[in-house]
């Protein structure tokens, strides 16, 4: 089972992600980026494996990714890994609407959770978190569109309007409702 979560930038997706392989919910597949690294992710331990483009290109024509993209707007390039079949937990993707499509044609279930937060808060967070002044504009100008785009294909929308424990609890019930269905 994939479990692909969405939802604009800085809305708390990376936050749940990591509540949930802690609590070992789920097992993270993290994509390839060639976007900067932010400070806390230097280590290359989080949701993204960070490379140049040479490195993205190399792994592109050896067959390493199950898809590519971009996000509108900015340069960077994404690719999702070959996922494992095997693994018996739920593989949880980081992801965005516009890719949900290319993860529920890869042959295995797929539950797609959107997490949303208000504007104001992601603008309040990007900036905290140090994206530079044009990635964060960016991101922020499409955070109305993300969420709308999101809404189409989320089989389950979360608002991270309260605790990050609350937000993760109620991911986490849900992941336990849908994976007995």
């Amino acid at each position: 089972m994939i479990v692909a979560l969405i939802g604009p930038s800085a809305a708390g997706k990376s936050s749940v992600a990591s509540r949930l392989v802690a609590a070992g919910e789920v097992e993270l597949v993290p994509t390839y980026t060639t976007r900067p690294p932010r400070p806390e992710e230097r280590d290359n331990s989080g949701h993204h494996r960070f490379c140049d483009d040479g490195e993205f290109d190399a792994l592109l024509a050896s067959g390493a990714f199950e898809a590519t993209g971009r996000l509108p707007g900015l340069p960077y390039r994404y690719g999702l890994p070959i996922l494992n079949h095997r693994i018996s937990k739920p593989q949880l993707v980081m992801a965005r609407a516009s890719h949900v499509g290319t993860l529920r044609s890869l042959g295995q279930r797929t539950v797609v959770y959107q997490i949303e937060a208000s504007a104001a808060v992601c603008r309040q967070r990007l900036g905290e978190r140090g994206a530079g002044r044009a990635d964060g504009s960016v991101r922020a100008s499409r955070h109305s569109a993300d969420i709308a785009a999101g809404r189409c294909c989320a089989d389950r929308v979360f608002r991270n309007n309260s605790t990050l424990d609350a937000l993760a609890t109620a991911v986490a019930d849900a992941l336990h409702t849908d994976r007995k269905v």
